[in-house]
């Protein structure tokens, strides 16, 4: 089980503090191979509409809410209900601000 960032699709991420990432003690090997997934949606306050209608666990925290992820076929049906609701997305490493030189 994981857990999987929803943000609107024009969000800077570069000016958000995304809560996750605050404070958070990054792994050794960080610089190699680290990366944050998140979805990046068209149309925001629909998507947690549609989602929290289809009982998705969602937890709130501006600018994003995050959906509890419990496996690969459940984030299947999550993106097949986007899609069907007209939803347009992309996943996307919002890892991109950390510095990895």
């Amino acid at each position: 089980m994981g857990k999987l960032q929803i943000l609107p699709k024009e969000v800077d991420l570069a000016a958000v503090d995304l809560p996750h990432l605050s404070g958070a003690c990054l792994p050794i090997c960080y610089m190699s191979d680290y990366s944050v997934l998140a979805l990046l949606v068209d149309k925001f306050q629909e998507s947690v509409r549609l989602l929290e209608e289809h009982r998705y666990f969602l937890s709130k925290s501006s600018p994003a809410v995050e959906v509890v992820i419990e496996n690969a076929e459940y984030m299947r049906k999550m993106f097949c209900l986007l899609k069907t609701g007209g939803i347009d997305f992309t996943l996307t490493d919002i890892a991109d601000q950390i510095y990895q030189g």
